[in-house]
């Protein structure tokens, strides 16, 4: 056990925290790469310490993973994807994983199944007329090729698109999936809701759904991982259990949410995307398909993407049950 003091260190932190979340949305010049370097370094130093630190260094080098698990909605808004080993090279490190662990009472994820003979994974894609364009096909593609190159002819895979809350429905309670994705928009509303968006088929405009309807709609289906390919789907009022939406889904009984903690594109996450899956299939872990993915974003931001897309390989989080690492036997 260690003492984290709650005062001048945890307060730099949410400064610098808001600092790139202000890069992502253009309204101020991003953090360089020694800056953000140094803030991961922060982080580190404010959860390692003590007799914590000491355990930590005594670990062995293949694989560790840091559980981040608190009530404290400063602790929880925190980017903690973005920590860093001091002394230890940019960027995310293989080995290393970085799991939000969401508390939940009564609920044990069953033992992990072997992947069948027929996969199945529901993609819904949304596209109002009033947000910005969205780029599906190219996720929709990344997921595609990472079933086939691994287990070629074993999925199936149904794309609803154009998603309206009813069509989202009906489509889970037809039939059963192993994996829910869905490639659009999130947003938060001014008291703090996460929300899809959806659209409306009458308009074509956007029909937000919020944390608490998405949770409606997909527990208790038997959906083992949803993954949101969609801004802000890990953020939100912290202080409620139902407003951050990836957290929400783990509460409501979803095993792993990998979901965005700020805004990002989904022609930057389709790499990510590509390389979660692939290793999913091979492993069946997604603390390690969570890394392999950041690792792969990390390496494709790195050249020509602009000056705020260097913060982009920390922007996808893993939010899961405590027991739900071994999503699937490998």
């Amino acid at each position: 056990m260690a003492h984290l003091a709650f005062g001048k260190e945890l307060k730099q932190l949410i400064e610098f925290r808001d600092w790139i979340k202000d890069a992502v949305l253009g309204s101020k010049a991003p953090p360089s790469s020694s800056e953000l370097q140094g803030f991961g370094e922060q982080l580190f130093t404010f959860a390692f310490r003590d007799e914590i630190l000491e355990l930590y260094e005594r670990q062995p080098k293949e694989d560790v993973r840091v559980h981040i698990w608190s009530n404290r909605a400063e602790v929880q808004g925190l980017p903690w994807e973005y920590l860093q080993e001091p002394k230890k090279r940019r960027g995310p490190q293989r080995g290393r994983s970085v799991v939000r662990v969401v508390p939940t009472i009564g609920q044990v994820v069953p033992a992990p199944p072997a992947l069948g003979p027929d996969i199945r994974v529901l993609f819904a894609s949304a596209a109002p007329t009033d947000q910005g364009a969205v780029e599906w096909e190219e996720v929709r593609d990344a997921v595609q090729r990472a079933f086939d190159v691994n287990l070629p002819d074993r999925v199936t895979l149904k794309l609803v698109d154009g998603a309206d809350p009813k069509a989202l429905r009906k489509a889970v309670a037809d039939e059963t999936f192993d994996i829910f994705h869905f490639s659009g928009h999130g947003q938060v509303s001014k008291d703090g809701k996460g929300q899809l968006v959806l659209v409306n088929r009458k308009t074509q405009k956007s029909e937000p759904l919020t944390a608490d309807q998405v949770c409606a709609i997909l527990a208790g289906r038997g959906i083992r991982l949803v993954v949101l390919s969609a801004c802000l789907t890990a953020s939100g009022n912290f202080n409620d259990d139902f407003s951050v939406i990836s957290a929400a889904l783990v509460r409501s009984g979803i095993p792993a949410v990998v979901a965005n903690q700020m805004p990002i594109s989904n022609k930057t996450i389709s790499p990510f995307v590509g390389e979660l899956y692939g290793k999913l299939i091979k492993t069946g872990d997604i603390d390690l398909s969570m890394n392999e993915g950041r690792i792969a974003l990390y390496s494709d931001l790195g050249v020509g993407k602009g000056a705020s897309s260097g913060l982009g390989w920390g922007t996808p989080t893993l939010y899961r049950h405590y027991s739900g690492a071994q999503l699937y036997q490998p």
